[in-house]
């Protein structure tokens, strides 16, 4: 009789997780660096996963490879988080000016 190891199940999630999470926020930090630059965020998909891609399987191993095309970097979502991204800072600036103004408000009549 052949036994099997045993599968944690609670660390295979949580090295899912970390996985998703960590192809997450990869996906955000190309997306911010496109909007920097000045990019069009076709470029993502077209050229920055597939150069990420290939350098890897080169330099580390067609493992950490597979492990790239887990960020999800297609147009939609590139240009979704940019759209996203600027709605913060949009957001975040406006709550700014309305505690300065609160503050000249103060200031004047206080």
């Amino acid at each position: 009789m052949i036994s099997l190891p045993k599968i944690d199940r609670n660390n295979a999630f949580s090295k899912t997780a970390s996985i998703r999470n960590n192809a997450l926020l990869t996906s955000y930090k190309v997306a911010h660096r496109i909007a920097k630059c000045k990019k069009p965020h076709t470029i993502a998909e077209e050229l920055i996963l597939q150069a990420a891609v290939g350098k890897e399987n080169i330099m580390v191993g067609k493992s950490v490879g597979k492990l790239l095309l887990k960020v999800n970097l297609s147009i939609n979502t590139t240009s979704r988080r940019m759209r996203h991204m600027a709605k913060n800072i949009n957001d975040q600036s406006i709550e700014k000016v309305k505690e300065v103004e609160f503050a000249l408000v103060r200031s004047i009549y206080g």
